[in-house]
């Protein structure tokens, strides 16, 4: 055989061993850049699944926390009424109004409680169902003690007015420290 058609046998055979290693080197790449794509995928996936999963979260602490708010604006209030009750005492004028702002209170934060416990977490359900309870005794104590006529109030009830409004103070503290640690959590 003669030397050209040797060196073009010899180079055909190079260059069909070259396309073979190119077309496995490619058929390799592609599937690697199938599996990155489906690895990519993956983590998209799970990406929009934690954002939901955050999303749903701070939502329902915000709602939390607006909850909560409301507990303790109105606690305040109540804890402002009685101290008035207490400091000033109760004639025939504020009684009518001293009724109507416990009465208010209580039913604001049974209409809360219902509408929003159960967007709470346990301690807050707990802690907001006790105000809810004591709000309840000290609506009924107001309407039986005063009943609408001037009432000087003797220090058994203004033991149970100041009684009640230190369980008050201890209950919204308690709200106050739950709502800092859903802020924090929420932040955080």
């Amino acid at each position: 055989m003669e030397t050209p058609v040797i060196i073009a046998i010899i180079t055909a055979a190079g260059s069909a061993v070259v396309a073979v290693i190119s077309l496995i080197s490619a058929r390799n790449a592609s599937k690697m850049n199938g599996k990155t794509s489906l690895q990519l995928e993956t983590l998209k996936f799970e990406l929009e699944q934690k954002r939901t999963v955050n999303a749903y979260k701070f939502a329902l602490t915000e709602k939390q926390i607006i909850s909560v708010d409301k507990f303790i604006s109105r606690i305040q209030e109540l804890k402002d009424v009685l101290h008035h009750a207490i400091v000033t005492g109760i004639d025939m004028h504020s009684s009518k109004i001293f009724i109507g702002h416990v009465k208010a209170c209580s039913d604001d934060i049974a209409a809360i409680y219902s509408k929003e416990s159960t967007n709470l977490n346990k301690q807050l359900v707990r802690c907001t169902h006790d105000v809810k309870g004591l709000v309840f005794e000290l609506n009924m104590y107001v309407e039986k003690v005063v009943q609408g006529k001037y009432v000087n109030l003797d220090d058994q009830q203004k033991e149970y007015f100041l009684s009640a409004r230190s369980k008050l103070t201890e209950l919204q503290q308690l709200l106050r420290d739950e709502r800092y640690k859903l802020d924090e959590n929420n932040i955080g």
